[in-house]
C-alpha cells in the first residue's frame, strides 16, 4: 500500500513536467495602414499549408493579434480589412516553443486585390525569452561522450 502511494505522489510530483515539453508556437503581430496607424478589427487567417486547417482572429484596438497554441508546420497568413486590399505570406514556419512575429502594413484598394509577400521570417525571437529547438538522434550520436559512457538524449537534457 505504501508503495503505490509514493507512485501516486511521484506521478501527481512529476506529471507536470511532461506536459511542460510543448510541439506547439504562436503567430503575433501588429496590422497597421501605410501611415503607420494600427488597423483595429481586421481579420487575420492563419492556415497550416500541410493540413489546410485555418484559425481566424481579429486584431484589438491598437491592431495587434496573437494567436497562440498553434501546432509546429508551415503556415500562410492573410489579412483582410474593409477599405484595404487583402495581404498575404507564404513559407513562414513556425518551430517548438516560437513566437513567430508577422507584421503587415496595408495598402488602400478593393477587399478583392491581394498583396502577396513572400520571403523567410525572420529566426531572431524578440517576443518571448523561450527557446525551442528539435535534435536529430544523428546530432545527437555527434556529441562527445558524455561522463557516463552514453549518448542518451536524457544525458544532454540537464
Amino acid at each position: 500500500m505504501r508503495r503505490a502511494s509514493l507512485a501516486l505522489f511521484a506521478v501527481i510530483l512529476f506529471g507536470g513536467a511532461a506536459f511542460s515539453q510543448q510541439d506547439r508556437g504562436s503567430i503575433t503581430g501588429t496590422i497597421s495602414d501605410q501611415a503607420g496607424a494600427a488597423i483595429a478589427h481586421a481579420k487575420i487567417t492563419i492556415t497550416a499549408v500541410g493540413t489546410q486547417n485555418a484559425v481566424t482572429s481579429e486584431t484589438n484596438e491598437f491592431g495587434q493579434y496573437n494567436v497562440p497554441n498553434l501546432p509546429i508546420g508551415l503556415y500562410a497568413v492573410k489579412v483582410e480589412a474593409s477599405g484595404f486590399k487583402a495581404w498575404r505570406r507564404e513559407g513562414l514556419t513556425l518551430g517548438i516553443s516560437q513566437t513567430l512575429r508577422v507584421d503587415a502594413s496595408l495598402e488602400v484598394g478593393a477587399t478583392s486585390e491581394t498583396v502577396t509577400v513572400t520571403g523567410e521570417a525572420s529566426l531572431l525571437q524578440t517576443e518571448t525569452p523561450e527557446v525551442g529547438t528539435t535534435v536529430t538522434k544523428q546530432q545527437i550520436d555527434q556529441l562527445p561522450l558524455s561522463f557516463g559512457g552514453g549518448r542518451s538524449p536524457e544525458t544532454f537534457a540537464y
